[in-house]
């Protein structure tokens, strides 16, 4: 295996225990957190919408869902076909998304302090570029 492999199932493995463990004592995992950050920076989405923009399947997005459902931090809105269900953030999602953000946004930052700004932009493009050689294999 190449070295940047390991290095970024390494530091992917690292990050997702140090997110996890902010996230426990609310009772959201990862998969939680990113519902709610994709709803407070679109204001609603549909399941489909979600599992394109994760690259997943919708029952992945429905089991989420349900999750954030029973714990009242999203809702499920009409569209305007009544087929169509919309998802929002609630005032309680919200005010939850604005305290953790706040601590999620202060560890990455604490992670990325020493990687000069046109190096993670660099890092950014080459994460993109390998990303769509996966997807391009798939097809």
């Amino acid at each position: 295996m190449l070295k940047v492999f390991l290095q970024i199932h390494r530091f992917h493995r690292n990050y997702m225990a140090r997110l996890t463990t902010m996230l426990v004592p609310h009772k959201l995992t990862p998969g939680n957190w990113s519902l709610l950050q994709f709803l407070h920076a679109h204001e609603i989405a549909t399941s489909s919408q979600l599992a394109a923009h994760w690259d997943v399947e919708k029952p992945t997005v429905s089991s989420n869902v349900k999750q954030m459902l029973a714990l009242e931090l999203i809702a499920v809105v009409p569209g305007e076909d009544k087929r169509e269900k919309n998802l929002v953030l609630t005032a309680k999602g919200m005010a939850l998304y604005e305290s953790l953000s706040e601590e999620v946004l202060t560890m990455q930052e604490s992670i990325l302090r020493d990687i000069p700004p046109v190096v993670r932009t660099q890092m950014e493009q080459v994460l993109t570029v390998m990303e769509d050689s996966l997807k391009e294999a798939r097809s």
